[in-house]
């Protein structure tokens, strides 16, 4: 059985004082390669490389959760519903200052998402959809 937590906290690491690349390892990316090293399966394929790209492919899906429904519609990621999400669960959270934005789920309602220059830890108000590969 693989060690989430020693995993995610690797993740994490890796990221935290490097700058993001668009396509490559911004948030919705981070978070696919997350899931790849927790199940060896990628799910997110961005075809972005830059921010105005991303922001185009989100506003023709008509939000950033919309555009993950789109590209986790055939995974083996599962709707988190009538619960919270787990440590290591990837979503949507709506942030203040940057709008919709996807990351992992915490221990304690955490959550973690990359941001140009690393990453950023909240406390969510509002989780938009969640998505769990646990059983």
């Amino acid at each position: 059985m693989t060690d989430l937590p020693a995993l995610l906290q690797g993740h994490i690491e890796a990221a935290i004082d490097r700058p993001a690349k668009w396509g490559v390892d911004d948030c919705s990316p981070w978070c696919g390669s997350w899931v790849e090293k927790a199940i060896g399966q990628r799910v997110i394929e961005p075809d972005w490389h830059s921010w105005e790209e991303a922001q185009a492919k989100i506003r023709s899906a008509g939000s950033l959760c919309a555009l993950w429904d789109e590209a986790l519609f055939c995974s083996p990621l599962s709707p988190v519903w009538g619960g919270a999400p787990i440590f290591g669960d990837v979503g949507i959270v709506e942030t203040r200052v940057a709008g919709q934005v996807s990351g992992i789920f915490l221990d304690h309602g955490r959550f973690v998402w990359r941001v140009k220059n690393g990453v950023s830890f909240l406390m969510p108000r509002t989780i938009v959809k969640a998505w769990t590969f646990q059983s």
